[in-house]
């Protein structure tokens, strides 16, 4: 009869005999010194058991993820992990009249060990049914043990699933939302996973591919807008509501494993009715909520603190949207998941425009951005007679369609600007526009701004940046490194610091360069787009 093969994760002083004890510690008595955090020693389907006592609580929680992933790894089909770790609750009950014990139970002992001593993470019984099932694990058995889960798993076939993913997004027009979530969707169907997108826009539709189911909504719900946008969508809501669970039954018959949801009104509408069809949703957050939650009578508000809890976990871009909806949605930290917007790497500098001799004399000062006073249009319009008497041969480039796009041209004639300027309206190739840039103007001072795709297309492109300082455009463009801040509405400020640029070609160079090197590493939508399809894998377990 085969002897089986049996180690013993972690031991420590804990040494096992008949186990192969592995740990860290030189200095402990083991027979494999090794560094757990990292592949282990031991080839694929070689293990018939693993102890994993009082150690994954020393990992942080994505390094625990890779621990029991390795784990799965080396163990036979069939094998079995016994685990043995902290719960922070039962110690908290145990441990409240004595808190120096408490504290010691918490973050470990590191008299003997040092930094390996310490604690890091610690799982809930829910939590940690959730990480061994991600990671190939079935629960055998599990109990609580004083002030430690201890659990029993099998370990079971990986088997990849492809989703089928449907993205609710309604849209006003193509802005940077609308331009992140289409590079997404050619990244989900590169991985064989099957799109249905809900939208009201069929400009916005044009983008897609043929293998996307489309749907269009005839209905256009704004219950975060003014009171006309209320009253209106008050009328219609019986309709949407009917629209949707027509929809979302045709999607639990076709098989749809989660929804994807980004626009405020649908989203929260999608979200109540996912539930009578137990499809799981995920929610998209860009910008902060507290402008919004004060419209309306506080109806936004009381609607979303309603359905807060209802999403598996929600997405935000940024550090300051996090923020936002921990104070003002009072959204679960557990619930949010910061993964910043991502663009396409550019392998090499793209081909000049054929509009690239009409600029040939020129120092080109661009923008791409919905049309609107929001975006701060106004502000590079208002800073362009002091940057032309200091960069005469400036010329302004404002890409982009909206409702403000009459009120800025009124604004160019009457400065006397007209010359200066050239508005070529919407574009769906902004690829040789940027291409004619030398620098890149993002002016936003919308209070309800989530990121900034188009700040980080510029870096992707190697232009250099200038933006506000503001929101969560600090978190992108990183004062003097990568790109240079200015006070938000400022048009004196913007001036002096496009003047600045303009007189020194080796202060762009740098940071342009540092800019690129942040996009590429931070923002490839190759990257993006797998840890957003590891939240959606996530929702559907």
């Amino acid at each position: 009869m085969r002897q089986l093969k049996k180690v013993n994760l972690g031991s420590g002083r804990d040494y096992l005999e008949g186990w192969i004890n592995v740990d860290i510690d030189p200095h402990a008595k083991v027979d494999v010194v090794a560094d757990l955090s990292s592949t282990f020693p031991f080839k694929d389907d070689t293990i018939d058991e693993v102890k994993a006592s009082d150690i994954l609580e020393h990992f942080t929680k994505e390094d625990g993820v890779k621990f029991l992933t390795e784990c799965h790894r080396v163990l036979r089909h069939g094998g079995k992990i016994f685990i043995r770790t902290h719960d922070l609750q039962a110690i908290t009950r145990k441990f409240s009249g004595d808190p120096l014990v408490m504290t010691h139970f918490i973050y470990g002992d590191t008299s003997d060990t040092g930094v390996f001593g310490a604690h890091k993470y610690a799982y809930t019984e829910d939590s940690l049914r959730f990480v061994l099932k991600k990671t190939g694990f079935e629960i055998e058995s599990y109990r609580l043990d004083e002030t430690n889960h201890v659990v029993a798993a099998v370990k079971k076939p990986i088997k990849k699933k492809n989703l089928k993913i449907a993205i609710i997004q309604q849209t006003p027009d193509i802005g940077g939302a609308e331009t992140y979530m289409h590079s997404l969707v050619e990244k989900f169907l590169k991985k064989d996973n099957q799109i249905y997108l809900v939208t009201n826009l069929d400009r916005y539709v044009k983008l897609f591919s043929d293998r996307v189911v489309i749907d269009i909504v005839p209905y256009n719900l704004d219950f975060n807008g003014d009171w006309r946008g209320l009253i209106k969508s008050t009328f219609i809501l019986p309709m949407a509501i009917i629209y949707y669970l027509r929809l979302l039954n045709r999607y639990r018959k076709e098989g749809v494993d989660v929804l994807l949801a980004s626009n405020f009104s649908d989203k929260l509408l999608v979200t109540f009715l996912s539930l009578f069809y137990h499809l799981p949703i995920v929610w998209i957050e860009y910008g902060r909520l507290g402008a919004i939650f004060k419209r309306n009578f506080l109806i936004p508000k009381i609607l979303y603190r309603l359905f807060k809890n209802i999403p598996k976990e929600v997405i935000v871009p940024s550090k300051n949207t996090q923020q936002s909806l921990i104070v003002d949605a009072r959204v679960s930290l557990a619930k949010l998941r910061v993964i910043p917007c991502g663009t396409e790497i550019q392998s090499k500098k793209i081909k000049k425009s054929k509009l690239s001799a009409e600029f040939k004399d020129n120092f080109v000062i661009g923008n791409i951005s919905r049309m609107t006073r929001e975006k701060g249009q106004q502000v590079i319009i208002n800073a362009a007679p002091l940057i032309i008497k200091k960069v005469p041969n400036a010329k302004f480039l404002l890409v982009g369609d909206g409702p403000d796009r009459d009120y800025f041209q009124s604004l160019i004639n009457t400065l006397g600007l007209k010359e200066y300027f050239i508005l070529p309206g919407f574009v769906e190739d902004t690829n040789e526009y940027y291409s004619l840039m030398d620098i890149f103007i993002f002016p936003t001072i919308w209070e309800l701004e989530g990121f900034g795709v188009v700040a980080i297309e510029a870096m992707m492109r190697e232009i250099p940046v200038i933006a506000s300082n503001f929101g969560p455009i600090p978190e992108i463009i990183d004062d003097c490194r990568t790109g240079l801040l200015f006070k938000p509405g400022d048009s004196e400020d913007l001036s002096q610091k496009v003047i600045k640029l303009a007189d020194d070609s080796k202060l762009r160079t740098t940071l342009a360069g540092n800019a690129l090197n942040k996009a590429r590493e931070e923002y490839a939508i190759d990257k993006i787009s797998e840890k957003v399809l590891e939240v959606l894998n996530d929702a559907t377990l």
